[in-house]
């Protein structure tokens, strides 16, 4: 990623910028991956979006802006998987988080 930041920057930029519109309008968002795939059901979709948004909205999140992961609560993941499946090493959040990018991508 360190090679390309700006690409990755720009890239989670976009993409909060989707899911902001998205948790904003979820029905409108529906509709617009309806065009591309007609075989959703748009009530279906929009209904999941408020399911999302429902996991994705929490007090970080509020706090640091969309998108922002909490090292700690990260470990924690991490741990539990590791518990249940085997890695090549032990990771740790800082190895699979960079928590630089998404304050970046949303301050530009």
């Amino acid at each position: 990623m360190a090679a390309h930041r700006d690409t990755v920057v720009k890239f989670v930029r976009a993409s909060l910028k989707a899911l902001k519109d998205a948790y904003a309008d979820p029905h409108a968002a529906a509709v617009a991956m309806s065009k591309h795939i007609p075989m959703i059901e748009q009530d279906i979709v929009a209904g999941e979006m408020e399911e999302v948004r429902a996991v994705g909205e929490d007090a970080i999140t509020k706090a640091k802006g969309l998108g922002t992961i909490d090292p700690v609560e990260m470990q924690k993941t991490i741990d539990v998987m590791a518990a249940n499946y085997e890695f090549p090493k032990k990771l740790t959040a800082a190895e699979v988080i960079d928590t630089t990018i998404v304050p970046e991508a949303l301050t530009k």
